[in-house]
C-alpha cells in the first residue's frame, strides 16, 4: 500500500523535530563550554554550513517540481545552443558573448560547462579572457571561426587576432573571414595570412567564406586546405584565394571584371565541382580572341552565372560542357556593343532541348528544358531607355533560324510578331505539339490566322493548346477549331480561363477531343499570376 502524502508529511515533520532537538542539544553543550568558545567555534561553524546546505537542498528539490526544472538535459542543451548561436554585434560584426541562460542554475551551469559543442564556435577579435575560455572549453573539437579586421584595439596589432588564429587554424573546420579598409592603415588580408598563418595546414577546415573589402594593393595569396569542399568569396578577382581543389564540391564567386576567360580559368581548377554561383556584377568590354579554355564538370548538378553581356555569355557557354541532367542559371545585360540579342543565344541552344518557355515583364526570362532532365533558364535584364520600341515583340525568328528539337513551347508576352515573321517561326517549328500561350487577343488571332496557312499545314503534331490568361473571340475560336478538324489535324485538347471568352464560345464539343475551363487564378504576392504548369 503506497503512502499518503499527509503520512510523508508527517514523517518529515518528525526527522525535523528530531534534527532540531539534536542541534539544540549540541549548542547546549557548547554554551556549558563558555570559557572555551573560540575551541569550539569550529563546530559552530559546521552546524551553520549543515544548515544552510540543507536550506540549499530543499531549494534544488523544489525548483525540480518546476516546469523548466523538469526538461530533460537535451532539452536544456538544445536551449543553450540555441542561446549561444545568437551574439552581440559591433558595427555589424559578431562578438562572443555568455548569454544569461548559463547561469540560471547550477544544473544549467554544469551542462554547459561540460558540452563541449557549445563553445565551438570563436569569434576574433574578441577579450583575450573569453577567447581562451571558448577556446579551452571546446576541447579538441573541431569549431567554426568568425574571423574580422574590425574592432582591434589599435588598427596595428594585428597579433592580436593573428596569434589565437594560428592557435585554431588546425582545428577550425568552417572559417568565416570579414577584411576592411579601417583609416586606410590595415594591412591587405593577403599579408596577414602570409604574415601569421603562412603553409600552416587547416586540416579540417570544409567551408572557407571570404569578404574582402580592402581597397589597398594586394595579390593572391594560398592556403593549405586539404579538406576543403566548400569556398565562398566575394571581392576583387586578383585576391581570389589559391586553395586545393581535390575535394571541392560548391564554389559561390562575387568578382568584377572576371569576363568569361577569368570565369572558365577558374571553373578549370575545380573539376568536381557540383554546385557552383559565380557573379560578375561589373562585366567588362568583351576580351578579344576565341582562345577560351574547353571546361568539363562532370560531376556538376547546378551552375549560376549572373551577370554578363550575351556575348559573353555565349562564350561561356559554348566552351563548358556539363551532365545532361545539370541545371544552368544565366543573367545577362542589354547587348548593344557587341550586337547579340538573348534570341539569337537561345536559338543557338534548342537543339538540345524538348521545350522552350518566354515570359516578358520587366525582364525577359527563357526557360529551356529536355526530357532527360537538363534545364537552362535565363533571366535578360534590358536598359530602360530601350525597353519601348526594341522589344515591342519577342524577336522569335532570330531563334527559329537555328536548327531546334523543341515540341512544346509556351508564350508569356505582350505581342506576337507581324504575321509574315509568325509563319515563318511555324514553318520552321514544325515539330510543335503543345503551344501554350498568353497575349493579347489580336495577337492571339493572328496566332490563328498562321496557323490557318495554306496549302502547307503548319504544324501538322500541334495537339494540345493552352489559352488560359488570355482573352479571345469566341466565334474566332470556333472557326480556327473546325480548320484544324477539316484538314484532319484536329486538336485533342484546348485549356482556356472561364469568362475569358467573349462572345462566350459555343459547343465546341465536336471539333476538339478533350476541353479544360479553368476558374480564373488568384494573383500571388506580388501581383503576379500564374497560368502556365
Amino acid at each position: 500500500m503506497s503512502e499518503s502524502p499527509l503520512t510523508t508529511g508527517a514523517e518529515i515533520a518528525h526527522l525535523c523535530t528530531t534534527f532540531k532537538k539534536q542541534v539544540a542539544e549540541e549548542i547546549s553543550s557548547i554554551r556549558q563550554q563558555a570559557p572555551f568558545l573560540r575551541a569550539h567555534e569550529s563546530r559552530l561553524d559546521s552546524i551553520e554550513q549543515i544548515l544552510y546546505g540543507m536550506d540549499h537542498f530543499l531549494k534544488e528539490q523544489r525548483n525540480l517540481c518546476t516546469p523548466i526544472g523538469r526538461l530533460t538535459d537535451e532539452i536544456i542543451l538544445e536551449i543553450l545552443h540555441y542561446c549561444m548561436g545568437r551574439r552581440t554585434a559591433h558595427e555589424g560584426e559578431e562578438r562572443l558573448a555568455l548569454p544569461s541562460a548559463i547561469f540560471l542554475c547550477k544544473r544549467w551551469r554544469e551542462l554547459a560547462i561540460g558540452a563541449r559543442s557549445l563553445w565551438s564556435h570563436l569569434v576574433l577579435p574578441s577579450a583575450p579572457e573569453l577567447f581562451r575560455l571558448f577556446r579551452d572549453r571546446s576541447g579538441a573539437l573541431p569549431v567554426s571561426l568568425y574571423l574580422t579586421n574590425r574592432g582591434l584595439p589599435k588598427v596595428h596589432e594585428m597579433d592580436f587576432i593573428g596569434d589565437p588564429f594560428c592557435q585554431l587554424a588546425p582545428r577550425v573546420s568552417h572559417l568565416e573571414i570579414r577584411w576592411a579598409t579601417i583609416d586606410g592603415e590595415n594591412p591587405p588580408l593577403s599579408q596577414f595570412l602570409t604574415d601569421h598563418i603562412r603553409q600552416k595546414e587547416f586540416t579540417y577546415l570544409k567551408t572557407l567564406d571570404i569578404r574582402d573589402e580592402h581597397r589597398g594593393r594586394t595579390q593572391s595569396f594560398s592556403l593549405n586546405t586539404p579538406a576543403l569542399q566548400i569556398l565562398r568569396f566575394s571581392g576583387i578577382k586578383f585576391r581570389i584565394p589559391q586553395a586545393q581543389s581535390e575535394n571541392m564540391v560548391e564554389l559561390q564567386y562575387r568578382c568584377p571584371g572576371l569576363g568569361p576567360r577569368g570565369i572558365l580559368e577558374l571553373l578549370s581548377g575545380f573539376p568536381r565541382l557540383e554546385r557552383c554561383s559565380i557573379e560578375d556584377y561589373k562585366p567588362l568590354p568583351r576580351q578579344g580572341g576565341s582562345d577560351f579554355p574547353q571546361v568539363s564538370l562532370t560531376q556538376l548538378q547546378s551552375i549560376s552565372i549572373k551577370s554578363l553581356y550575351v556575348a559573353q555569355m555565349r562564350d561561356i557557354v559554348s566552351h563548358l560542357q556539363t551532365p545532361s541532367s545539370a541545371t544552368i542559371d544565366l543573367g545577362t545585360y542589354e547587348d548593344y556593343l557587341f550586337e547579340m540579342e538573348p534570341e539569337n543565344f537561345i536559338g543557338s541552344l534548342l537543339f538540345s532541348f524538348d521545350e522552350l518557355r518566354i515570359l516578358e515583364r520587366q525582364h525577359i526570362y527563357f526557360a529551356l528544358t529536355s526530357e532527360c532532365g537538363r534545364s537552362l533558364k535565363l533571366e535578360h535584364e534590358m536598359e530602360i531607355e530601350h525597353k519601348e520600341g526594341q522589344y515591342d515583340c519577342i524577336w522569335l525568328s532570330a531563334m527559329a533560324a537555328h536548327p531546334s528539337s523543341v515540341s512544346r513551347i509556351a508564350l508569356d508576352v505582350p505581342k506576337l510578331p507581324a504575321l509574315r515573321e509568325l509563319v515563318k517561326v511555324l514553318q520552321a517549328w514544325n515539330l510543335m505539339t503543345h503551344i501554350s500561350i498568353r497575349t493579347e487577343a489580336a495577337d492571339l488571332e493572328r496566332l490563328f490566322t498562321a496557323l490557318e496557312e495554306n496549302p502547307v499545314i503548319l504544324c501538322p503534331l500541334l495537339k494540345s493548346l493552352d489559352c488560359r490568361g488570355a482573352r479571345f473571340s469566341g466565334p474566332r475560336m470556333t472557326r480556327f477549331l473546325e480548320f484544324r478538324r477539316d484538314r484532319g489535324v484536329a486538336l485533342r485538347e484546348l485549356k482556356f480561363t472561364k469568362g475569358f471568352s467573349e462572345p462566350p464560345l459555343g459547343d465546341i464539343s465536336l471539333l476538339v477531343g478533350h476541353v479544360i475551363v479553368a476558374d480564373p487564378p488568384q494573383p500571388d504576392q506580388d501581383g503576379s499570376v500564374q497560368y502556365h504548369s
